[in-house]
C-alpha cells in the first residue's frame, strides 16, 4: 500500500526533485499542482510514470529533453544523467498535452499551464501571479492583474509593503454642534423606543424572534 502511494506521488513530482534537487520550495508545489491541472482537464494523470527513471522520460518526451541554457543548474542535479538514452525535442507551445485546454478560444488556459510546467524552478509562476492569471478572470472576486501591479507599484514606490493612507486628523466639535447631536440623539431613541413598542405589540406581546444563520431560504436575502 505504501509503495503504492510512494509511486502514484511520483506523477506529480517536478523533475528537478526527480534528479535529486534538495532545494524545496514553493515552484515544486507549482509544478505539482500543474500536473493535478491538466489532469482535471484531461480526466487522466499527466505524467503516469512507474518508476522515477519513467517519469523522467514521460516528461521529457512531453516537454522534450532540457539543458542548461532552458534548465540553469540542470548539470549540478545529484541524478542528472548527461548522457540520456534518447533526447526529445522541444515542442511548439504545450497545446498538445491537454486537447481540453487547447479548444479554449483565448489560449488562457494553455499559457497558464505553461507558466506551472516550466524546466526552470525560477521562471516557474508564482502562487500569487497564477491567482491573477487571465484564466481565472471570469470568476467573481478573483484578483486582477492590474490589482497586483498596482500593489507591486506601491511597495516599490514606498520601499517595502504598502501601507494604508491615515485619515486626516478631525476638527474638533463646537458646543453648538454637540448639543445638536445629543437633541437628535434623544428624539431618535424616543422614536425608535415608539416602533419597537409597536412590533412587540404585532408579535402578541413578544419581541420578533431574529431567523438563525443559514435558516433563511434562497432568495430571503439571508447570508450565511
Amino acid at each position: 500500500f505504501f509503495f503504492f502511494l510512494a509511486r502514484l506521488g511520483g506523477r506529480y513530482r517536478a523533475p528537478d526533485v526527480l534528479m535529486g534537487s534538495r532545494k524545496y520550495s514553493t515552484p515544486v508545489d507549482i509544478w505539482s499542482i500543474g500536473c493535478i491541472f491538466a489532469e482535471m482537464a484531461n480526466g487522466r494523470p499527466l505524467f503516469a510514470g512507474t518508476s522515477e527513471a519513467d517519469q523522467l522520460d514521460r516528461i521529457f518526451k512531453a516537454l522534450g529533453t532540457p539543458d542548461e541554457q532552458v534548465f540553469p543548474g540542470l548539470a549540478s542535479l545529484p541524478q542528472y544523467n548527461p548522457k540520456p538514452v534518447c533526447v526529445y525535442q522541444m515542442p511548439e507551445g504545450l497545446a498538445h498535452l491537454s486537447p481540453a485546454l487547447a479548444k479554449e478560444p483565448d489560449g488562457h488556459g494553455v499559457a497558464l499551464l505553461e507558466a506551472m510546467l516550466c524546466f526552470d524552478p525560477a521562471k516557474r509562476i508564482s502562487a500569487a501571479e497564477a491567482m491573477r492569471h487571465p484564466y481565472f478572470q471570469d470568476i467573481p472576486g478573483a484578483p486582477s492583474a492590474a490589482s497586483g501591479e498596482a500593489a507591486a507599484s506601491g511597495a516599490a514606490a514606498g520601499g517595502g509593503a504598502a501601507a494604508p493612507s491615515a485619515l486626516p486628523p478631525k476638527a474638533p466639535a463646537s458646543e453648538d454642534a454637540v448639543a445638536a447631536g445629543v437633541a437628535n440623539l434623544s428624539v431618535s431613541g424616543a422614536s425608535g423606543a415608539s416602533e419597537k413598542g409597536g412590533a412587540t405589540a404585532l408579535a402578541g406581546g413578544k419581541a420578533p424572534a431574529r431567523p438563525r444563520l443559514g435558516s433563511l431560504g434562497p432568495g430571503d436575502g439571508g447570508s450565511r
